[in-house]
């Protein structure tokens, strides 16, 4: 499993990673930790539905001993996907009804360790979750299997909080982790457990639950833009297509790429049509099928109808049946292909059993050479996430196109002062979803910096028809203003930051252009209370530790810059400032100068 993700320490961040690592307050420093849990992820950014907390402390964790040296991020995903797989070799030489599970259960676990199919979550950093909640999640029901074998006693106790604490720990680390305890259930229904068992379980579970629940029912959260959800009658045909495309990747992994989806486009070609109406077909035809082997399973192979059974409840909250923010993702089969195999595993010694011996090895041969091509695959996967150009175009040529893509690559773009370029890809998101203010903004920027004042504005008014991304057409209004009144910039900001007064990145240009205005004594009333509602942010304290250095409060701004070190470990800036603030009082105390 190195051999094919080793590549991947050579990457840097991409997409999602810059916010949740490069701009996310809360990894700064340990003291931290208590405040990870009040949050939801993307703080600094577009808001989000995603409660994962100990994702946040293994970023945490990571930039401690790395910063932002993306390596080291690399690195963590590739140890957590590692163990994620020695999780699942437990779990299944625990399950399989063969005395040959050990040999089993390691064939499986090398399969799901090497498949190009977790590149998205285990070689993109943002995707930690996934096997982080896979690692926890399935050690959780090993021990929790282990513990119904164990007789009565304190070792049947300790391994039953262990599965429990395994349970939380998975729930915690992505909502997926429901999967593990609504799993145990399922196996304690099938097994008939005993009454006292299933007391003791209810208690267990419950107590999960209601942790997790007052947990992330207290946290903050950014509500994130209103989403265009697919009609509720076409949701099934979806879940259809997404299991045939979900099968079809893992078979044979080639061309994988972000942003899949198994929706119709705006305007489909009689192609896309045809395309589509063959895949919703295949995936209700293998939906039967699979029907079929669950039932063979359930009277003939207990153990494989119950890893369909995970397969199916792992797979069914991510196939479009539920509102989520795509159609299709690679890792959202992370998990559920694990019980694929598994159930692949539990049904091999029936299935050869009647096939004979000469089948049996021919098809051991056969899997053993798609392991081989599997790891190829992967280890030329790696390439994949190398840079946010990269990821970007490789998306596009692989047919991954978006207009969220196209957008991302239009700000790359401007960002390299390519201003034609940024047009045309702005362009085309706006053809894929007209109305896109993400895509409009951009093309107003575009504009505005071609001096197209007028066309930047029409632009605007556009994109901030939609409240919420109305602050962000203020911010870029301002920037417009600011060469011919710095007044009317300081309004439209100030009207943003009203507009927005959950989001510091829009606060923070507001107070920015306070302090260039020279409103400085108002800037530093508002910082004050900016860190009084939210104390954690080191950046801030930084920044007030400067302006009361300029007005000679000297006490005050190291007090300040001290905060800022204590909540950024590698706030290495604010260390020299008050070495340099101690430095000053020491000659003031020899010269006697005040």
């Amino acid at each position: 499993m190195f051999l094919v993700y080793w590549p991947a320490q050579r990457n840097g961040f991409v997409w999602d990673d810059t916010a949740l690592v490069l701009r996310d307050p809360l990894i700064r420093s340990w003291r931290l930790i208590p405040e990870s849990f009040r949050h939801f992820l993307f703080l600094d950014a577009t808001g989000s539905d995603f409660y994962r907390p100990l994702q946040r402390l293994t970023f945490l964790a990571d930039y401690a001993a790395w910063g932002v040296n993306p390596r080291g991020y690399h690195l963590t995903n590739i140890y957590l996907h590692l163990a994620a797989s020695v999780a699942l070799y437990f779990l299944a030489a625990t399950v399989l009804p063969t005395r040959r599970r050990p040999l089993y259960a390691l064939a499986l676990a090398v399969l799901w360790a090497v498949h190009p199919m977790h590149t998205s979550a285990v070689t993109y950093i943002a995707g930690r979750a996934d096997p982080l909640a896979a690692l926890l999640g399935f050690s959780a029901l090993a021990l929790a299997c282990q513990a119904l074998r164990t007789p009565e006693g304190r070792r049947r106790s300790w391994l039953e909080w262990a599965a429990a604490l395994g349970f939380l720990g998975a729930l915690l680390s992505k909502e997926s982790g429901l999967f593990a305890p609504a799993l145990w259930i399922g196996v304690l229904v099938a097994k008939q457990a005993p009454r006292k068992t299933w007391i003791r379980w209810a208690l267990l579970v419950t107590a999960v639950f209601a942790i997790y629940g007052t947990l992330r029912f207290s946290a903050q959260k950014l509500a994130p833009p209103d989403r265009r959800d697919a009609p509720a009658e076409s949701r099934g045909v979806l879940a259809a297509r997404s299991w045939a495309e979900s099968l079809q990747v893992f078979a044979w992994p080639d061309g994988l790429h972000m942003e899949r989806s198994v929706a119709a486009p705006a305007h489909p070609t009689p192609g896309e049509i045809q395309s589509l109406g063959v895949k919703t077909l295949l995936g209700l035809a293998l939906a039967a099928a699979f029907s079929v082997w669950a039932a063979w399973g359930w009277r003939n192979r207990r153990p494989s109808a119950l890893a369909l059974g995970a397969l199916a409840a792992t797979f069914l909250p991510c196939s479009n049946l539920l509102r989520l923010n795509a159609t299709f993702a690679e890792h959202w089969f992370y998990i559920p292909s694990a019980f694929l195999l598994l159930a692949v595993a539990a049904s091999w010694d029936p299935l050869f059993s009647r096939l004979g011996k000469k089948w049996e090895i021919s098809a051991a041969l056969l899997l053993a050479g798609w392991g081989v091509f599997l790891g190829t695959i992967t280890r030329a996967q790696q390439i994949y996430w190398m840079d946010p150009r990269t990821f970007l175009t490789k998306t596009l040529e692989r047919g991954g196109e978006t207009a969220r893509i196209h957008v991302n690559l239009g700000n790359l773009e401007i960002s390299e002062k390519r201003l034609d370029q940024a047009a045309a890809e702005f362009d085309r998101a706006l053809d894929l979803e007209p109305g896109l203010p993400f895509a409009l903004m951009g093309r107003a920027y575009v504009e505005a910096r071609r001096g197209n004042n007028t066309q930047a504005l029409a632009l605007l008014e556009k994109g901030g028809r939609d409240p919420f991304f109305k602050p962000d057409c203020l911010l870029l209004e301002a920037a417009m203003a600011a060469p011919r009144s710095s007044a009317q910039a300081l309004d439209l900001l100030e009207k943003a930051a009203t507009l927005a007064p959950d989001r510091w990145p829009i606060r923070r240009r507001h107070l920015e252009a306070l302090e260039k205005s020279g409103q400085r004594e108002e800037t530093i009333r508002r910082l004050r209370l900016e860190l009084a509602a939210e104390p954690f942010r080191a950046e801030t304290w930084s920044w007030l530790g400067d302006m009361l250095a300029q007005t000679r409060k000297t006490e005050e701004s190291q007090a300040a810059f001290q905060r800022a070190t204590e909540l950024d470990v590698h706030d290495n800036e604010s260390r020299e400032r008050i070495g340099i603030i101690r430095r000053i009082q020491r000659q003031q105390q020899a010269t006697g100068s005040p």
